[in-house]
């Protein structure tokens, strides 16, 4: 099955050998209201952790933004999960700054979700299939909204509508 998943655009991505169910974690709103990867399986979700306090994550983060907006929301989500401890209090006015307007802060403060991936650094980025399998991983920024990237975002959906 890994061998038939449309091939990313860079060698920085990792393929999944063989494609797991990613982990089901609950992660936080600002408001306090959970979430769980399960509530977008039937989309290609890019999913990525972050900090204020990491300059490669706030380099990428327009880039990710833009990648929302170019995405079709019946088919894919961006979601963007701070590691930052100062959560609620932090996170939202950190992207209103950045004048994020496509991206939803989610939180982990505690990085319980990040250490059900087992994330090493960050920014660290997961791309999960409809299906609620991780496909590719990425550690290290990226121009998320570079034409290839978004192209074969879009490829994925494809894919897994023939497969």
């Amino acid at each position: 099955m890994a061998a038939d998943i449309p091939r990313p655009p860079s060698d920085a991505f990792v393929m999944a050998e063989v494609p797991g169910i990613a982990p089901n974690t609950p992660f936080a709103l600002p408001d306090g209201t959970t979430a769980k990867l399960s509530d977008w399986r039937d989309k290609v979700v890019v999913l990525n952790f972050w900090a204020t306090w990491c300059a490669p994550c706030v380099k990428e983060l327009p880039s990710l933004d833009r990648l929302s907006a170019a995405l079709p929301l019946e088919t894919h989500t961006v979601l963007i999960i701070s590691t930052d401890r100062g959560g609620p209090k932090k996170v939202p006015p950190f992207l209103n700054k950045l004048k994020a307007e496509n991206l939803v802060p989610y939180l982990d403060a505690k990085s319980t979700l990040g250490r059900a991936f087992g994330i090493r650094g960050l920014p660290t980025t997961y791309i999960i299939g409809k299906d609620g399998n991780v496909v590719a991983k990425l550690e290290g920024a990226a121009e998320w909204d570079s034409e290839e990237i978004v192209e074969w975002l879009k490829t994925l959906t494809d894919w897994q509508k023939a497969s």
